[in-house]
């Protein structure tokens, strides 16, 4: 029983891996992230923090970083554009 345990956490900590690099991605993308910092940044995170990345992904679930990343950006967007007026 243990085993299968200790196996559906390992799947799901990789699936929760998976949704904190949605989150890791969209605030490079949010805060424009350079190319050759997002690849020492994923080679630290993804090599070394594991388990933050997935926990970043379980918190995720409830508290919808994503969204609220998208909502940031669209309303930096529009300020930036009442600016330009």
């Amino acid at each position: 029983m243990s085993i299968v345990a200790l196996n559906v956490f390992n799947v799901m900590m990789a699936l929760y891996m998976f949704q904190g690099l949605a989150v890791l991605e969209l605030s490079f993308v949010a805060f424009r992230i350079g190319s050759l910092a997002r690849l020492l940044i994923y080679v630290f995170v993804v090599g070394q923090l594991f388990f933050l990345l997935s926990a970043v992904g379980l918190i995720d679930y409830w508290v919808d970083f994503r969204q609220r990343l998208k909502r940031w950006k669209m309303s930096e967007k529009s300020r930036n554009n009442e600016d330009n007026i």
